[in-house]
């Protein structure tokens, strides 16, 4: 079978046609595929994510409800690797196609490509909606190029106002643990997060 890598390529090529070339799909390749690891990859069981909600695949979301336990009508579904990958490249691209209409075009095709990545990521993880409305300081610095403190947005509480309390999504998603217990910083979502866009600001 091919590996996710080269699967994600040809897709994204096949979809772009003439109009993406090669550099374009895989630059949009690397970021899926950081997205599929803060995933967990592929699973072929539905299964609880961290809110409740029944998921499978690669962070593909089969119910709006929360739930305590799994309902019986997921137990039996099974999906292939392939089914996996390819749900995950429709709700990634869609995703995508939402953050840059919400954020704007032309600011969002002004941006770093790894400032890109991380914004569609956290769209992917929170919904877009979600991310706007909780993160509204994070996306003005996004907006106005001040990566750095779009990273102390993502951090913390209320940077703006003095408030450098642990955000409650840093902590949800494992940045604190990760902190913590020395983990490889780049396999978490928000440490990795933090760690470009951090990086991004102090290149300016």
């Amino acid at each position: 079978m091919d590996s996710p890598f080269s699967m994600l390529s040809d897709f994204i090529m096949k979809l772009g046609g003439n109009n993406l070339n090669e550099n374009d799909a895989m630059t949009l390749t690397d970021s899926m595929l950081r997205t599929m690891e803060f995933e967990g990859g592929h699973k072929d069981k539905v299964y609880l994510d961290s809110e409740g909600y029944p998921t499978i695949g690669i962070g593909h979301l089969l119910d709006t409800l929360k739930y305590q336990t799994l309902p019986d009508k997921y137990k039996d579904i099974i999906w292939s690797e392939s089914q996996g990958i390819t749900t995950f490249l429709q709700d990634y691209l869609e995703k995508e196609e939402r953050t840059m209409s919400k954020f704007g075009k032309k600011e969002f095709n002004k941006m770093p490509d790894d400032a890109k990545g991380v914004l569609v990521d956290l769209s992917f993880n929170m919904g877009v909606k979600k991310l706007f409305d909780k993160f509204p300081g994070f996306i003005k610095d996004l907006k106005k190029g001040n990566y750095a403190d779009a990273a102390q947005e993502l951090r913390y509480k209320n940077p703006d106002k003095g408030n450098f309390d642990m955000s409650l999504w840093f902590d949800q998603v494992g940045g604190d643990t990760t902190e913590e217990e020395n983990l490889v910083r780049s396999g978490n979502r928000a440490t990795s997060a933090y760690d470009i866009l951090t990086s991004l600001g102090n290149k300016k």
